[in-house]
């Protein structure tokens, strides 16, 4: 299992724009559905988007093959609530910002 500081540090380094995501699907042609994006480190990343709207992870496969999924993501509290700035939505992640 990919631990959860593993997976905090990946999300800092995306949002420092040390690591660089390549989606596999224009996220703007993803109405309601999963954004595969790979990360520059060998990861890759599923972002749940709503409407054009950066929702949640839905999952992370890591280079060495280990993977966390979304019930798996959910019980951890730093991770359930995780949120990228604005800025990261929108610039990296080429997806809407909701504040809840």
């Amino acid at each position: 299992m990919i631990t959860e500081i593993e997976i905090l540090n990946i999300l800092k380094e995306i949002e420092d724009g040390k690591l660089t995501l390549a989606y596999t699907k224009d996220p703007f042609e993803v109405y309601a559905g999963n954004v595969i994006y790979n990360i520059s480190n060998g990861w890759q990343i599923r972002i749940f988007n709503d409407s054009g709207y950066w929702d949640y992870i839905d999952n992370i496969k890591t280079d060495d093959g280990r993977e966390i999924n979304f019930d798996e993501l959910d019980n951890i509290q730093s991770l359930r609530n995780y949120q990228p700035s604005e800025k990261t939505c929108l610039n990296i992640y080429k997806m809407k910002f909701e504040n809840e």
